[in-house]
């Protein structure tokens, strides 16, 4: 007997009495039920705690299958880096060939960072391209790539011997040699690996991909956050391998910094040689104006003057006021004309050939007069400068060059030939106003030499050559000293460090995981096994799935009777005993005594030892009971109540002994037996005569009770021959044990006969699980007999 705790038994609902009169409506109950919520949930503990040790090693295998499998993922490492970025007072516009700003505004830092300019120089460095084991990167430290390579997997193994290798692709060998010679030349490799890494038998498996996709993948890996002020950049990189991320962050620091500033440099460069052009033109526009006056002055010394008094001869005359005012009105009128047709060559020029910035910005009226003019020709000039260096580097799809080409554009074709436009008017009024003058003061100047006209407008010509020329020779020297003392616009902060720690690690995941999936998977086997289980396990299969009651509950009894365990579920199934006892006497009434067939649906289900503890259950409360082993074919009742088999019941049926022959008495008080009696081949067919019926009527006068032992149903026609014999059928279930579609197909039998089945016993219960402890008895109120030791109770039989 197991450790059990005792079981409570619901109440039975006999339709009738036991020895077939009907039942008072006080008598009557409705059949038990279980409750609507709880059964299920209960029903599924009780099914993994009967196979928690399986459910266990399930579990067990599925975390050794994780942690199988952990070794399949590596855990994930973190570096960080951060860079500091110059930007400059968007206030302040300081004076220069250059303004000082960024080379780049915030979010362009960002385009620029994952540029392939910068994360191909990172992968070709830190040999990304190559994919193999940690411990055969040694092998590759000096391996490049030509401008024509092929991707794939390679091996590369050393002979046992050494001295000799073979390189092969997927199991074809390319290419053979001793080691020290070039390795896949062909292939586009440039790589002689050391002869202390190529060691004998050594075998190196590895991979060559094209860089610019780990340059893509790299740039989706790469993690940035520019914050609000744009000032800093903080960069994040996650990898398996916590060195060779370092390595890659701090790389890639690197060459963003390099072509941060190489990209400054070159901006700088390009705005110094457009100025360097233009005082180059400058500088010539102004020999040759000096040359010209000097030419004029020259051939112009012997003649003479008007009104006027020679300061140095051959150079430059005195004249008077009004006519100092007249040749400046009529040079300035010229200059103008002047200024107005240049204006309209270089817009003529500009729809067939392109707008010359130089011509425009060389017009003395742009350069003195027209400021805004000025500025945005020198703009354009700085842009274009931009758009040339961006060009070096990106293609015209990168979105800054696209929107340098929009605004070049713009102010090529509108902003400055608009300027230019109000710059004319401006000179046609002007020139206009001053015809009118000259008109007025004509007769006062006929007089005037042209001589004089042309010294003046040839002066003027040098000296706005030369103060042309000295402007852009000082712009020029600025740009040239900005080039020589350029510091990057970005510079590194934090550099990335090797973290000693991982920012995940999956491994316990996995096992985690595969725990959990093995506990679930067995939970569902579990759950899928008791639902296909045709064995009666719960109480609910008994009042729900066969419609019987429940008179009791037996637990297991051992067959230790020293033990503690045993006397405590001896002392439970007494219990239980008295119980079935109680709901018998309940459905029997006052009237008449009580007879009662009791079989099981199959053997072993201790349908004996029930019918032999009922027995003592009614003689202890002073009940004449008679036991009566009608299993003529197996019956061994005899041994457990202490009489002889013969002669029997069969002896008696047959007619070779009389009624007071096989009426026999026991060791126990108020309880005789009736044996099974000799072995015979038509046994069944007494048990079901006339005389088995006289027989019964003949004993209800001596007896109060009468327990009717049956074979199973299963064996034979025995059982509902005697229950119709005796009117009424108990039936014994061994939880675990008895077979429910066997059960179910013998109670539709008996629902087709005569028979009232009075409700079920079940028993062997294991009261420790959920389902039974709803079955047991209060601890401690055990009914002993003082001063008898142990006060244990004499059970019968094993159960």
């Amino acid at each position: 007997m197991s450790n059990q705790s005792p079981l409570r038994f619901e109440p039975a609902s006999v339709p009738a009495q036991l020895d077939g009169s009907s039942v008072p409506p006080w008598a009557a109950q409705p059949a038990p039920s279980e409750p609507k919520h709880g059964p299920g949930l209960q029903r599924f503990i009780t099914a993994l705690l009967r196979r928690k040790w399986w459910i266990l090693g399930t579990g067990l295998v599925g975390a050794m299958l994780g942690y199988a499998g952990s070794h399949f993922v590596s855990p994930k490492y973190q570096v960080q880096s951060t860079l500091w970025v110059e930007t400059s007072d968007k206030g302040s516009q300081q004076q220069g060939p250059i303004q000082q700003q960024e080379l780049l505004q915030s979010a362009a830092w960002v385009n620029l960072l994952k540029s392939f300019v910068v994360l191909d120089s990172v992968v070709v460095e830190q040999h990304l391209y190559i994919t193999t084991e940690d411990a055969n990167r040694r092998a590759f430290a000096h391996f490049a790539l030509e401008n024509r390579f092929r991707t794939g997997k390679y091996r590369l193994e050393v002979a046992k011997s050494g001295g000799t290798f073979q390189l092969s692709a997927d199991g074809t060998p390319i290419q053979s040699g001793r080691v020290g010679e070039p390795i896949g030349e062909k292939l586009g490799f440039d790589w002689v690996p050391s002869a202390d890494v190529l060691s004998p038998g050594r075998s190196i498996d590895f991979e060559i991909v094209n860089p610019r996709d780990v340059s893509v993948r790299l740039a989706q890996e790469l993690r940035t956050v520019m914050d609000a002020s744009g000032h800093f950049l903080s960069l994040s990189l996650t990898g398996t391998s916590p060195v060779q991320a370092s390595r890659t962050m701090n790389s890639v620091t690197k060459h963003f910094v390099n072509v941060a500033a190489q990209l400054k440099r070159a901006k700088l460069d390009e705005l110094t040689g457009v100025l360097e052009h233009q005082v180059e033109s400058t500088g010539k526009q102004l020999r040759d104006s000096e040359l010209a006056l000097q030419d004029f002055r020259i051939h112009t010394i012997t003649l003479p003057t008007d009104q006027s008094t020679p300061v140095a001869p051959g150079l430059e005359s005195t004249q008077s006021p009004v006519m100092q005012r007249f040749f400046d009105m009529k040079i300035e009128r010229e200059q103008i004309d002047s200024d107005i047709r240049s204006i309209d060559r270089v817009l003529a020029e500009a729809k067939n050939s392109g707008l010359s910035l130089d011509e425009l910005l060389m017009i003395p009226s742009v350069s003195q007069n027209a400021p805004a003019l000025k500025a945005a020709i020198e703009a354009r000039i700085s842009k274009r400068g931009e758009l040339r260096e961006l060009l070096h580097r990106y293609t015209p799809e990168y979105p800054q060059a696209q929107k340098l080409s929009q605004e070049i554009a713009t102010m090529e074709g509108t902003t400055i030939p608009h300027l230019a436009g109000e710059l004319r008017a401006q000179l046609l009024d002007r020139e206009q106003a001053i015809d009118a003058q000259i008109n007025s003061a004509s007769n006062e100047l006929q007089q005037i030499p042209p001589r004089m006209i042309e010294e003046a407008r040839l002066e003027r010509q040098v000296g706005l050559a030369k103060q042309l020329h000295a402007d852009l020779k000082g712009r020029l020297q600025d740009a040239q000293l900005a080039a020589a003392s350029t510091i990057p616009d970005v510079r590194v902060l934090d550099p990335a460090v090797v973290p000693s720690k991982p920012l995940s690690d999956p491994r316990p995941v996995f096992i985690l995981l595969g725990l959990l999936g093995g506990l679930g998977l067995s939970g569902v086997g579990v759950t899928v096994l008791d639902r296909l289980d045709p064995r009666v396990r719960y109480p609910d299969e008994v009042t729900s799935g066969l419609g019987l009651s429940i008179l009791g509950v037996v637990p297991s009894v051992l067959q230790a009777p020293s033990s503690d365990v045993a006397r405590e579920a001896t002392l439970y199934a007494t219990e239980a005993f008295r119980e079935i006892r109680l709901n018998l006497l309940h459905a029997q009434g006052a009237s008449g005594p009580m007879m009662l067939t009791i079989s099981s649906p199959g053997s072993g289900d201790g349908k004996s030892f029930v019918t032999s503890n009922l027995a003592l259950a009614f003689a202890d409360q002073g009940h004449r009971t008679l036991v009566i082993d009608a299993d003529v074919r197996r019956g061994a009742l005899n041994r457990v109540l202490g009489g002889e088999r013969k002669p029997g019941l069969t002896d008696y049926l047959s007619g070779q002994v009389t009624q007071g022959d096989v009426v026999q008495g026991t060791g126990f008080r108020n309880v005789c037996l009736i044996a099974s009696g000799s072995r015979m081949q038509h046994g069944p067919e007494l048990v079901g005569s006339k005389q088995m019926a006289d027989l019964l009527e003949d004993l209800k006068s001596r007896f109060d009770v009468i327990l009717v032992d049956s074979p199973p149903l299963g064996a034979g026609a025995d059982a509902f021959a005697l229950g119709i014999q005796t009117r009424n059928l108990l039936l014994v279930l061994r939880a675990g044990a008895t077979d429910r579609s066997l059960a179910s197909m013998k109670l539709a039998i008996a629902d087709r006969l005569p028979i009232r089945v009075v409700g079920a016993v079940l028993n062997g219960a294991p009261t420790e699980t959920t389902p039974y402890r709803a079955y047991t008895y209060m601890r401690g109120y055990e009914a002993v007999e003082e001063g008898s030791g142990d006060g244990q109770p004499m059970m019968l039989g094993g159960g």
